[in-house]
């Protein structure tokens, strides 16, 4: 497996399970705009609140509909690289120890 290979599976991955988690962050920031809004004007609540739907949703979207996918896609890429590297050192250590081309 190459290091850059490695590298981008561990960001896909990473990145698929961090959304949520930003997504979170942002539903947070959005129940502390709505909390501070309560006590001056009760209309103003409604912003905050969106705010706090919104972040989650874009976290949950995110990570589901673009990361998830990458990450596998890239997963599987490295999988068939492995097994094509297999698969050339076994010819290549059959011919070293003198099987037949048709066994290979």
């Amino acid at each position: 497996m190459s290091l850059n290979t490695f590298m981008a599976v561990l960001v896909g991955f990473g990145l698929f399970i961090a959304a949520p988690a930003f997504g979170m962050v942002g539903t947070l920031i959005g129940l502390i705009i709505m909390l501070d809004n309560m006590g001056n004007d009760p209309c103003q609540i409604g912003a905050g609140l969106a705010v706090a739907l919104v972040t989650t949703l874009y976290g949950i979207m995110l990570a589901r509909l673009v990361f998830a996918p990458a990450a596998a896609k890239l997963q599987q890429r490295e999988e068939i690289f492995r097994f094509r590297n297999y698969m050339i050192v076994e010819g290549l250590s059959m011919l070293a120890d003198g099987a037949s081309p048709r066994h290979i």
